[in-house]
Parts: structure tokens; C-alpha cells; sequence
């Protein structure tokens, strides 16, 4: 069961925003979210980001965004400083 299970997203970006969100989706509760980088009007049309998230830490976005689908997450966020 996803339940149990705990999860490392490397890379926040098309692909792993949403394998993220199909994680949690499919009842993943435990997430490590590993992204330095910052959401740029190129990333919207491959993401789950939107406007409001241009020019913030990519980790941190898809943190907030996977809470509001389901906020029993246990999420932890990795986002290094550039």
C-alpha cells in the first residue's frame, strides 16, 4: 500500500509534479521533495503550476499545491539555496 510507503521526488518539474500528484492521489502520505530551482512561465503548460507560482521554489509550490488535495501529507521539502 502507498500508505506505508515513503517517497523521493528528485525534481519538482513536469514530470515529477505530477508523479507527485498522482502519488498523494493514489494515497502516498509520506513525500520528500527534492528541487533548488524556481517555477518560470515556460514550466506552466508541462506542470501542475500555475500563474501564481512564477518565480517561487519549485519544492515549496508543489508542497502547498499537494496539501490542498489531501493536508494529511507528510511532506518534507528539500530545496537547496542557488
Amino acid at each position: 500500500s502507498l500508505t506505508d510507503k515513503k517517497v523521493a521526488i528528485i525534481g519538482a518539474g513536469a514530470i515529477g509534479s505530477l508523479v507527485a500528484m498522482s502519488l498523494v492521489r493514489g494515497g502516498a502520505k509520506h513525500i520528500g521533495i527534492w528541487d533548488g530551482d524556481t517555477v518560470e512561465p515556460g514550466n506552466l503548460c508541462r506542470s501542475i503550476y500555475t500563474n501564481r507560482n512564477v518565480g517561487r521554489n519549485k519544492a515549496r509550490e508543489l508542497s502547498n499545491t499537494l496539501k490542498t488535495i489531501s493536508p494529511f501529507q507528510i511532506l518534507k521539502v528539500h530545496s537547496p539555496e542557488k
